[in-house]
Protein backbone atom coordinates (compact mmCIF):
# COMPACT_ATOMS: atom_id res chain seq x y z
CA UNK A 1 0.00 0.00 0.00
CA UNK A 2 1.05 3.50 -0.78
CA UNK A 3 0.49 5.58 2.34
CA UNK A 4 1.18 9.28 2.26
CA UNK A 5 2.49 10.89 5.38
CA UNK A 6 0.74 13.91 6.77
CA UNK A 7 2.57 17.20 6.33
CA UNK A 8 1.65 20.70 7.27
CA UNK A 9 0.08 22.83 4.56
CA UNK A 10 2.19 25.64 3.17
CA UNK A 11 0.60 29.06 2.83
CA UNK A 12 0.57 30.15 -0.81
CA UNK A 13 -0.26 33.80 -1.23
CA UNK A 14 -1.97 34.74 -4.51
CA UNK A 15 -0.09 37.01 -6.85
CA UNK A 16 -1.68 40.40 -7.29
CA UNK A 17 -1.97 40.83 -11.04
CA UNK A 18 -4.57 43.56 -10.79
CA UNK A 19 -3.59 47.18 -10.51
CA UNK A 20 -6.68 48.30 -8.70
CA UNK A 21 -5.08 51.08 -6.73
CA UNK A 22 -3.87 54.35 -8.19
CA UNK A 23 -0.71 54.29 -6.12
CA UNK A 24 0.35 50.80 -7.17
CA UNK A 25 3.07 52.07 -9.51
CA UNK A 26 4.42 54.95 -7.43
CA UNK A 27 8.14 54.67 -6.88
CA UNK A 28 9.20 55.42 -3.31
CA UNK A 29 11.65 58.21 -2.57
CA UNK A 30 15.24 57.02 -2.12
CA UNK A 31 17.99 59.56 -1.55
CA UNK A 32 21.05 59.38 -3.81
CA UNK A 33 23.49 58.79 -0.96
CA UNK A 34 21.56 55.68 0.13
CA UNK A 35 22.30 53.96 -3.18
CA UNK A 36 25.95 55.01 -3.45
CA UNK A 37 28.61 52.34 -3.11
CA UNK A 38 31.07 54.34 -0.99
CA UNK A 39 30.76 54.23 2.81
CA UNK A 40 29.25 57.30 4.53
CA UNK A 41 31.68 59.96 5.58
CA UNK A 42 31.79 60.74 9.31
CA UNK A 43 32.28 64.46 8.65
CA UNK A 44 29.14 64.53 6.50
CA UNK A 45 27.24 62.66 9.20
CA UNK A 46 28.33 65.05 11.95
CA UNK A 47 27.78 68.15 9.84
CA UNK A 48 24.24 67.08 8.82
CA UNK A 49 25.28 67.22 5.17
CA UNK A 50 23.33 64.04 4.45
CA UNK A 51 20.26 65.59 6.09
CA UNK A 52 20.53 68.66 3.86
CA UNK A 53 20.94 66.48 0.78
CA UNK A 54 17.94 64.38 1.82
CA UNK A 55 15.68 67.43 2.29
CA UNK A 56 16.81 68.97 -1.01
CA UNK A 57 16.25 65.75 -2.98
CA UNK A 58 12.95 65.05 -1.21
CA UNK A 59 11.60 68.52 -2.06
CA UNK A 60 12.57 68.01 -5.70
CA UNK A 61 10.91 64.55 -5.70
CA UNK A 62 7.67 65.88 -4.15
CA UNK A 63 7.51 68.84 -6.56
CA UNK A 64 7.97 66.53 -9.56
CA UNK A 65 5.31 64.13 -8.28
CA UNK A 66 2.86 67.00 -7.70
CA UNK A 67 3.52 68.28 -11.22
CA UNK A 68 2.84 64.86 -12.73
CA UNK A 69 -0.34 64.27 -10.73
CA UNK A 70 -1.65 67.76 -11.45
CA UNK A 71 -1.50 67.03 -15.16
CA UNK A 72 -3.52 63.83 -14.67
CA UNK A 73 -6.26 65.25 -12.45
CA UNK A 74 -8.03 68.06 -14.27
CA UNK A 75 -11.15 69.41 -12.67
CA UNK A 76 -14.21 69.13 -14.89
CA UNK A 77 -15.73 72.27 -16.36
CA UNK A 78 -19.48 72.16 -15.81
CA UNK A 79 -20.28 75.58 -17.25
CA UNK A 80 -20.73 74.29 -20.81
CA UNK A 81 -22.95 71.45 -19.62
CA UNK A 82 -25.06 73.86 -17.58
CA UNK A 83 -25.45 76.17 -20.59
CA UNK A 84 -26.61 73.30 -22.77
CA UNK A 85 -29.12 72.05 -20.18
CA UNK A 86 -30.46 75.41 -19.13
CA UNK A 87 -34.28 75.40 -19.18
CA UNK A 88 -35.61 77.25 -22.17
CA UNK A 89 -37.91 80.18 -21.64
CA UNK A 90 -41.37 79.57 -22.97
CA UNK A 91 -43.13 82.56 -24.38
CA UNK A 92 -46.58 83.15 -23.04
CA UNK A 93 -49.45 83.91 -25.38
CA UNK A 94 -49.72 87.43 -23.96
CA UNK A 95 -46.16 88.29 -25.07
CA UNK A 96 -46.80 86.99 -28.59
CA UNK A 97 -49.90 89.12 -29.04
CA UNK A 98 -48.21 92.22 -27.63
CA UNK A 99 -45.28 91.81 -29.96
CA UNK A 100 -42.64 91.75 -27.24
CA UNK A 101 -40.15 88.95 -26.94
Amino acid sequence: MNHQLWSRAILVKPKDHLESHARANIKPFVASFETSQCPPSMSCLLGWEYGRMWVKERDKFVAERKRKTAMRHKLPDYSKWLEMHKPKKKESKENIFLGSK
